[in-house]
């Protein structure tokens, strides 16, 4: 399995010129998933419930997590910040 999270447009656009070309068994295996899990909830994520068909709840909670101080960051720097 393969989840790619929050890809940009542009990877869209190449994704499409390339999947004719990915072997359809490893087609099957490739999510693009959005960034749509909110920190005390998370009901309704479709990022949230592919993860917990593929990983304990512990392992679904660490990777949130990290997904989410990972993108704060990100927009710290976006902002000038270190």
């Amino acid at each position: 399995m393969f989840m790619i999270v929050d890809a940009p447009s542009l990877f869209g656009l190449l994704w499409k010129a390339i999947q004719s070309f990915v072997d359809p068994k490893t087609y099957k295996k490739i999510r693009f998933l959005p960034f749509d899990f909110k920190a005390g909830g998370g009901k309704g994520s479709l990022l949230k419930a592919e993860m917990e068909q593929h990983f304990d709840p512990v392992t679904t909670a660490w990777l949130l997590r990290e997904m989410a101080e990972n993108r704060d960051k990100a927009k710290v720097r976006a902002r000038g910040r270190p």
